[in-house]
């Protein structure tokens, strides 16, 4: 807080707080947004050419054995702490860095309780999902999916993931885009053009390695870059406790919100319940998969996974506190209605001018930092585009055998080619306001389904194909019946937004000085009131919605038509869930056993992935996969034929 603060009380209507002033070259008191110098210029350039110089030499050093193996899974060969790191960048994108303090600054603190997505998400990944895809040694997930139930479930699935890798890059690449564009004046088109170039020429060129060792690099910009803004905040506003009292003053501090009605957003059955639905992703999402096969053993897989948890909480919540920071700093100054940014998404650029522009390079250090996360996101997620095209539409719909040489090549050309169709897309979707809120929609709108049928597959052994086809195609028209709902209904009343003064703004230096009111508070919304329609459901549900009905419905219709036979199901396609995750584990053992639903289990399930077992042992494998792998790993040179990478899998006794 500025020496020269004091209460500033002009905000005189009976029951309005009083906020504080902040003087100084800030926007609101000169009307005009501070820019970028040339040691911030270096910064970002700097970024850019470490992140180039790092993905070209794990391309370099690796060219005389990279393979497909190598360049899909860096032949399970990396220590778990960069994969973890890798995997935290990826999943820590600058969506959340730039879109969390703007959901604090227009609601609530409500937003903390999403902290706890991450350890349904997380948790089912480690123990559930990522173990059994580990054992399979599968490169593209959807291929478990042809295993169960059969390859037209698999297409469909990897063409809806297809959709959403595109549209979620495309709002990670514009959070940096918006950053940039709002302290330097530079296009958006273009930043995000220079960024997404960068980044899509050394994952084709380096492949899984250079994904991983740049995320590396990247989190630690990305970690220095939030502290940098963190402690510079705490100079400035003057402290958490200042900060708490103008979010009580606000209206933002809000925990306890348990009404039961779905069309509110921000309570804490729509954030706990609804939108860690939408984390269940994290564990069959294609570029988290590869990547934590990347690791040399199942335990080893498994920390690097479960390692997540600390880093995206800290992450997270240094946001959450920035944004209570950024409210306090605009509390008597709102922007938008200043008219010194067209709309909300953008105040976290304005407030990082603000408050590190008058120190020459922090700015440009926090800016590298958004695009470090940025680039994470999409380095791992065009990787995992060229694997799915790969795997799941040239090899098994054109020419299974392809040699290892022409494999690599189309890699790289597909993740040249997509990267540029991400490019493009990034224009479009750069105007959405809420960045954080369009790209969870945009999840729970694709991979939902995807995720339903996951389930149906690994957790219930009765689904039978035909009932994995109807739960997933009602998931999908479910969803699309609401989302296209919603676009033409009388539409929802958004959430209360927390209130806004304007009386400390120098009226002179704005814009536009046309300011209505000093202080106004957002119209009251109605009473809650039982759901008035389907379409009026809040966004946080729709991926609950989606999971559950494809469970539901896909398992009523196995039992109508036929379950499957647990004699036919591959004991290696099931996770025997009352035998791995806490606290079904200490159930009785004939509780357990009637759990496991006839499916016999012999010995230790996640046993070392060390023997290679040919998917001709498993009678189930062998009907539904066409290409039957060598019980050894081969020797892989350039010049010899590939049908598919080699399948590791525990011994199973039948």
């Amino acid at each position: 807080m500025s020496s020269n603060s004091q209460l500033f009380p002009s905000c005189t209507n009976p029951g309005l707080p009083r906020g504080t002033i902040f003087e100084g070259h800030y926007s609101f008191n000169t009307g005009q947004v501070g820019k970028f110098e040339i040691i911030d210029y270096a910064f970002f350039a700097l970024t850019l050419l470490a992140s180039t110089i790092i993905g070209f030499s794990q391309g370099w050093l690796n060219r005389s054995n990279m393979s497909v193996e190598e360049y899909f899974t860096a032949s399970h060969k990396m220590h778990p702490f960069p994969v973890s790191l890798s995997l935290l960048a990826s999943f820590f994108s600058g969506v959340t860095l730039i879109g969390t303090p703007v959901e604090i600054y227009n609601y609530s603190t409500m937003t903390f309780w999403s902290g706890t997505n991450y350890l349904v998400g997380i948790g089912a990944a480690a123990y559930i999902f990522i173990p059994l895809f580990y054992q399979l040694r599968t490169v593209s997930s959807f291929e478990y999916l042809q295993m169960r139930f059969s390859r037209g479930i698999r297409t469909l699935c990897s063409t809806m993931y297809l959709f959403y890798m595109i549209a979620y890059l495309s709002f990670c690449l514009s959070a940096p885009s918006i950053a940039i564009s709002a302290v330097t004046g530079f296009d958006m088109y273009w930043s995000s053009m220079i960024i997404g170039s960068v980044c899509t020429l050394y994952t084709a060129v380096g492949g899984m390695r250079a994904v991983i060792w740049t995320d590396t690099f990247q989190i630690l910009v990305s970690l220095i870059g939030v502290l940098v803004l963190l402690i510079k905040s705490v100079i400035v506003v003057g402290g958490l406790g200042v900060a708490w009292e103008s979010a009580l003053r606000t209206g933002r501090i809000k925990f306890s919100d348990f009404r039961t009605d779905p069309a509110l957003t921000n309570t804490v059955w729509s954030i706990v319940i609804g939108a860690s639905t939408i984390f269940l992703s994290y564990g069959v999402n294609q570029s988290q998969v590869m990547r934590s096969q990347a690791c040399r053993s199942l335990k080893e897989t498994k920390m690097a996974v479960l390692g997540n948890i600390p880093g995206l909480c800290f992450f997270f919540y240094i946001s959450c506190f920035i944004g209570l920071y950024l409210s306090t700093f605009y509390e008597n100054c709102d922007p938008v209605k200043a008219k010194l940014i067209p709309h909300s998404s953008q105040i976290s650029s304005l407030y990082v001018s603000d408050i590190l522009g008058r120190t020459p390079g922090l700015q440009g250090l926090f800016v590298a930092g958004v695009v470090s996360a940025t680039l994470s996101s999409v380095s791992s997620g065009l990787n995992s585009i060229a694997a799915v095209i790969l795997e799941d539409y040239v090899k098994l719909y054109f020419k299974s055998h392809i040699r290892q040489d022409h494999a690599r090549l189309l890699s790289q050309g597909v993740s040249v080619f997509f990267g540029v169709i991400v490019l493009e897309t990034t224009y479009l979707v750069s105007g959405a306001f809420h960045l954080r809120l369009a790209a969870l929609s945009v999840i729970s709108l694709t991979t939902s389904p995807i995720t339903g049928v996951f389930i149906l597959g690994i957790l219930i052994p009765q689904t039978n194909l035909t009932g994995a086809w109807t739960g997933l195609l009602s998931s999908i028209i479910l969803e699309l019946w609401i989302f296209i709902g919603k676009k033409y209904a009388p539409p929802a009343p958004w959430p209360k937004k927390a209130m806004t003064c304007v009386s400390n703004c120098n009226i002179n230096a704005l814009p536009n000085s046309t300011l209505v009111s000093l202080f106004r508070r957002p119209p009251p919304l109605p009473p809650s009131e039982p759901i008035r329609s389907v379409y009026h459901i809040s966004w946080q549900w729709d991926a609950t919605i989606a999971v559950t009905s494809c469970i539901v419905i896909g398992v009523i219709t196995s039992f109508i038509t036929g379950k499957q036979d647990p004699e036919e199901t591959d004991p290696r396609l099931i996770v025997p869930l009352v035998d791995e995750v806490w606290p079904f584990y200490y159930l009785a053992d004939e509780t357990r056993e009637y759990f496991r639903f006839g499916i016999v289990h012999e010995g230790k399930w996640d046993v070392q992935p060390a023997e290679t077992i040919s998917l001709q042992e498993s009678p189930a494998l062998s009907r539904r996969h066409e290409i039957d792998p060598p019980t050894t790993p081969p020797k892989i040179s350039d010049s010899q034929p590939m049908g598919s990478l080699s399948k590791t899998r525990r011994e199973t006794e039948v």
